[in-house]
This record gives C-alpha cells, structure tokens and sequence, in this order.
C-alpha cells in the first residue's frame, strides 16, 4: 500500500513538473507573440508615416511645379506683350538654310556652286570596276570665285550622304579626264567644272551633297538634295 502512495506521489509530482514547464513554455510563447504583434504595429505605424509623408511631398513638388507654370505663363505673356510694342527680342532666332536642287546656283560668300547634274556613273575603266553591289555616282558641279581673292578648298569640304546621314567616300578611278580636283585654289573669277564620283550602294539613289566653307567653322555650308 506504501509504495502505491508513493508511486501516485511520485506521478503526481511528475505531472505537476510538466504542468509548471508547459505553462511556462505558453507564457513564452504569449510573450513572443506579443512581441511580434507589437513588431508589426510599428513596422504599419511606420509605413502609413512615410506614405503620409510621400503625399505630402507629393503635393508640395506638384504645388511648386504649378506655380513655376504660371511664373513660366506669365514671362511668355510678357515677352509677347514686348514683341506686340515692337520691342527687340533678346533670344536669338534659330538660323535655318536652304536646300538647293540640282541646277539652282548657291553663294557662300564669294564662292558660287552649282550642281549641274548627278546620277550613275559608267565612264571608268573595267580595272576600276565598282565591287559587288555597289555602283559609282556622280556629282557634276561647277565651282566660282566671284571675289577679288584667291579660294582654296579641298575634298574635306565635300560630303557626300545618304538620307540617313551616312558619309560614302570618293571613288578612286585613276586618271579620268571628266573628274575635278576637289582640292585647289580658284584666282579672281576662276570657274572649274567637273564630276565628284562616289561609291554607293547599288540600290541607293537619293542623296545629300554637302559644302563646308571651313571644317574649323561649320555653321557656313551648302546643302543640294540630289534625287
């Protein structure tokens, strides 16, 4: 009978033990739920808090974008109230050139050029034969010196482009008496004429020819549309 009491207090007692163990571990474990609960309120806290303060933001850039608009409306207005009175305007107009054709003279300074005619070119000898898929093309041009001093100028101030602004180099055909030197001085009132042969793409046949007065000073040039 003794050791059935003991063996029930000593099962008692386990069971106890267990018990206590098991509402600790549950305590624990509220705790750490309830830390994470609070984790969480703050990390929401925080988040609402930066997207409150993105909004604000938000609306001040828009703010101060809508008042530099009407700063921006009111300047236009005022410059076009100028320009109504007649006054000077202080911006510089954007410098716009002409596109000549083939047959129309065009002046640069004392420089007078003028493409007479442009087109495939068959005047070479078969030694000289453009490659595969290619062809030549020639650019007939008649250059002046309309002033008292001499001109010079060189290849470097011809281009040569498609429409997609692709540069194509002079053909090298050897010694064909239709082709001007494209580089050389002209005296007072000296004209020289001649073709400017380039190699192009077989299936090309509209391009731009173009004449700079100075590689150094680019905003002085001559611009023919060939077709």
């Amino acid at each position: 009978m003794k050791r059935k009491l003991l063996n029930f207090f000593i099962l008692s007692l386990a069971i106890f033990v267990l018990n206590g163990c098991i509402t600790i571990k549950t305590k624990e474990q509220k705790e750490a739920e309830e830390q994470v609960e609070n984790i969480d309120k703050d990390v929401n806290n925080q988040i609402k808090e930066a997207e409150n303060q993105a909004e604000e933001m938000k609306e001040d850039i828009n703010k101060k974008v809508e008042e530099e608009l009407e700063e921006n409306n009111i300047d236009i207005e005022e410059s076009e109230e100028k320009r109504d009175d007649g006054q000077e305007e202080t911006e510089t107009e954007t410098e716009t050139y002409k596109e000549y054709r083939i047959g129309e003279e065009a002046e640069l300074g004392n420089l007078l050029l003028k493409v007479n005619s442009a087109g495939k070119f068959n005047d070479y000898d078969s030694f000289w034969s453009p490659d595969s898929g290619r062809k030549y093309y020639f650019v007939d041009v008649t250059i002046q010196n309309k002033g008292s001093n001499n001109i010079s100028y060189s290849k470097n101030n011809f281009i040569f482009q498609d429409k997609e602004s692709y540069p194509y180099e002079e053909a090298f055909l050897g010694s064909n008496g239709s082709l001007i030197d494209t580089s050389g001085s002209l005296s007072e009132g000296e004209v020289v004429s001649g073709n400017i042969v380039y190699d192009v793409p077989e299936n090309y046949n509209e391009f731009i020819f173009i004449y700079y007065q100075s590689i150094i000073n680019l905003n002085k040039f001559l611009v023919f549309n060939i077709k």
